[in-house]
């Protein structure tokens, strides 16, 4: 009974995806212990694939942390699928190490959050719940060198002239963006139809040359736009457009 009345009074249902059995339980004890309740363990996403009645239950938030082999072809795949067919619940990657290639992945998908394994449940939880509030967390280390991905070229135009070719509208949109607001919410605060959003973004992310709203929302606080990303900086602070670099295709603002 007094599980049951915890279940219920949790506000936030977990998913553990890890191969790490003693790690999956270890983490699964301290959630279970806070405000979070762990309703699944997988060891990988193939295994978690098989597993029915996962949907999320209606009027109550999902969060699901994973470890995933992003050189694994079949496994980046079935990570997509769920992030594709769960697009309200939040994703957050959790590994011994986030490497480059793990983390531009991650981004490409479409990850809230990349965090290591290192870090304290304090810290841990207070990441959580930024995710949960909309923002987004990640490392700090990696931001210079994914930067230097977007490095103005020849053949690329600078920011300061893609802001030039913005219309208002699409300036707002952006902003919305970095606030993680959702198609309608962005329709009710600008007085339009959801449709026209849809297709304001679409050319949005055509203008500013990125795949998805989550790094059109990095984008845009990079160039001043908008306060949404944070970083996670070694069990420091977590850090709201801090000084310094912010890193590209997705990522978000970070600290030196």
């Amino acid at each position: 009974m007094a599980h049951d009345t915890k279940e219920r009074e949790a506000a936030l249902d977990v998913i553990l995806v890890d191969p790490d059995r003693l790690f999956r339980e270890a983490l699964s004890n301290v959630l279970t212990n806070s405000e979070f309740n762990v309703v699944c363990m997988a060891a990988s996403l193939d295994e978690l694939g098989e597993r029915k009645a996962l949907e999320p239950k209606p009027g109550r938030h999902r969060l699901v942390i994973v470890d995933f082999d992003e050189s694994d072809g079949e496994n980046v795949r079935h990570f997509s699928e769920l992030l594709k067919g769960w697009p309200d619940v939040k994703f957050i990657v959790i590994a011994r190490e986030v490497t480059t290639s793990k983390l531009r992945l991650a981004l490409e998908l479409g990850v809230h959050a990349c965090l290591t394994k290192d870090i304290s449940f304090e810290s841990f939880q207070k990441y959580v719940r930024l995710v949960m509030s909309g923002e987004s967390v990640f490392p700090v280390g990696l931001a210079k060198t994914l930067v230097a991905d977007l490095a103005p070229s020849p053949n690329r135009p600078s920011p300061e002239d893609v802001l030039s070719n913005l219309t208002p509208r699409e300036r707002a949109i952006l902003e919305c963006l970095t606030e993680g607001a959702s198609n309608k919410m962005i329709a009710r605060k600008l007085g339009v139809s959801d449709a026209t959003v849809k297709v304001n973004i679409k050319t949005l992310l055509r203008k500013i040359n990125v795949s998805n709203r989550t790094q059109a929302a990095t984008w845009a606080v990079q160039q001043g736009i908008g306060n949404r990303g944070v970083a996670q900086e070694r069990d420091g602070p977590a850090m709201s457009k801090p000084e310094g670099t912010l890193s590209p295709t997705g990522s978000v603002p970070t600290a030196t």
